[in-house]
């Protein structure tokens, strides 16, 4: 991510992030990882010893890893994790799970200058909310 945007993000959450390499992922996925940050900064408020230790792409989709865990702030995480799958990681975009030696989940745009395929789904896929309402994708 763009050093312009990781500052924007450390600013707005202050005391949340505890990263040893910065955030590890392109800059796509930079509003996906600033909704969930506010969602844990709430938490913050209350579990002062909250920290975000890890943020990256991995196997085409985010990961963020957050010390102490506990169930409310995990099933966030689970959440905005489901959803970078269908976020192009380079410019934010509706993007597909695509592989060409590594997953990524990029635009159509995005993929063919990288020179990835798209991969093939086998069983459709929702994306969860907090409310539990299931949305079907595609």
């Amino acid at each position: 991510m763009k050093e312009k945007l990781e500052v924007a993000l450390l600013k707005e959450f202050p005391g949340l992030f505890e990263l040893d390499y910065g955030f590890q992922c392109g800059d796509g996925w930079y509003k996906l990882i600033r909704e969930l940050s506010r969602d844990l900064y709430v938490f913050k408020k209350n579990l002062k010893s909250l920290k975000v230790l890890q943020v990256k792409e991995k196997f085409g989709g985010l990961r963020f890893y957050i010390e102490p865990s506990f169930k409310e702030a995990l099933d966030l995480i689970d959440i905005a994790q489901e959803n970078s799958f269908y976020i192009c990681e380079e410019c934010g975009e509706s993007g597909t799970l695509r592989i060409a030696g590594w997953l990524r989940t990029l635009c159509d745009k995005h993929a063919k200058e990288y020179g990835y395929e798209e991969r093939k789904k086998k069983t459709a896929t929702k994306i969860r909310t907090l409310s539990g309402i299931n949305k079907p994708t595609q």
